[in-house]
């Protein structure tokens, strides 16, 4: 019983993390846009995707963290136990369904309101699917971003620390992640790209050129050697 309530906190700490890293992220403008930022990781193994990628929420800058916490706190009050296999968001989601699931959001809201989002849908369509590695030219003049390869999806405290150096030292201090679980480094000057490229850190591991096999490589971010990866 203690090792599966080790397991379901290390989930639930995983989940926060990833739920603020991908919001704060996010964080460019004022007003955050949330069309299922934080259910796009399992939604491709339930029965109806399509509901899954409309949310329909924005929250202000200032209520992110309470946002986080009322997403936690549904899956905390909601989730299954019973079955370790089902203990995931996704399942809580496949139950309740995106409107459900955003109601219980919502009222664990600190003033229990989730406001709509846009009445337009801003996502085009029709996309082509891509990697960003290497150095590619951004529409601000002088600035370049670069892509960088996560090997197998898994990210240690100390690549982190190091990644937050190089965004630091070259960039604005800004990472932004995939849907690959790779890394990018925005804001980068361009006539400073080629030292970025030296740095060792790109050389022995974080790769912005990843071979053919690795580059789509992926692994479980919450389980050793997960057989449902």
């Amino acid at each position: 019983q203690e090792s599966g309530m080790c397991v379901l906190l290390g989930l639930m700490i995983f989940m926060s993390i990833l739920i603020l890293m991908i919001l704060l992220t996010c964080l460019r403008i004022k007003m955050v846009g949330l069309d299922s930022i934080f259910l796009w990781e399992d939604s491709l193994v339930l029965k109806d995707v399509k509901k899954l990628f409309l949310l329909d929420a924005w929250v202000p800058a200032d209520d992110v963290l309470s946002l986080c916490k009322a997403v936690l706190e549904a899956y905390r009050d909601l989730g299954t136990r019973g079955n370790r296999q089902k203990t995931r968001m996704m399942w809580l989601i496949d139950e309740l369904g995106v409107e459900g699931f955003r109601g219980e959001v919502e009222k664990r809201m600190p003033n229990g309101k989730l406001e709509r989002g846009s009445l337009e849908d801003l996502v085009k369509k029709q996309w082509e699917r891509r990697d960003y590695f290497g150095v590619h030219p951004q529409k601000q003049e002088g600035l370049s971003f670069i892509g960088l390869h996560v090997p197998v999806g898994r990210l240690q405290a100390d690549d982190m620390d190091e990644l937050a150096r190089l965004a630091d030292t070259y960039g604005s201090g800004e990472l932004r992640l995939t849907v690959e679980q790779n890394i990018i480094i925005p804001n980068v000057e361009t006539s400073k790209t080629e030292a970025l490229l030296q740095e060792p850190f790109l050389k022995n591991q974080f790769s912005p050129e990843p071979s053919i096999l690795m580059k789509g490589l992926v692994a479980c971010t919450g389980n050793q050697f997960c057989g449902q990866a």
